[in-house]
């Protein structure tokens, strides 16, 4: 995974917009959409990625560990991980 991180200070991280129903756009103001109201558990803990990297990731889960045909997780550790 090449552009994955947890600083999202890159500037690599894409601008958020809002779509009106009169059809017009605008740009969000981060602090509106990435600061929650409460308090949650956060899967990602931070984790900033792209749908690319999110892809092979999903994918080497889909085939047991292996990414590109190598083996990328341990088969011992991949079965605590799916329990």
């Amino acid at each position: 995974m090449e552009h994955s991180y947890f600083d999202n200070s890159e500037p690599q991280v894409a601008d958020i917009y809002m779509a009106y129903e009169d059809g017009s756009v605008s740009k969000i103001d981060e602090g509106k959409i990435l600061l929650p109201t409460k308090a949650y558990e956060s899967g990602g803990a931070g984790l900033v990625s792209t749908l690319n990297d999110y892809k092979n990731f999903a994918s080497m889960l889909l085939n047991f560990g292996k990414a590109d045909k190598k083996r990328i997780v341990k088969k011992k550790t991949f079965k605590k991980l799916i329990g």
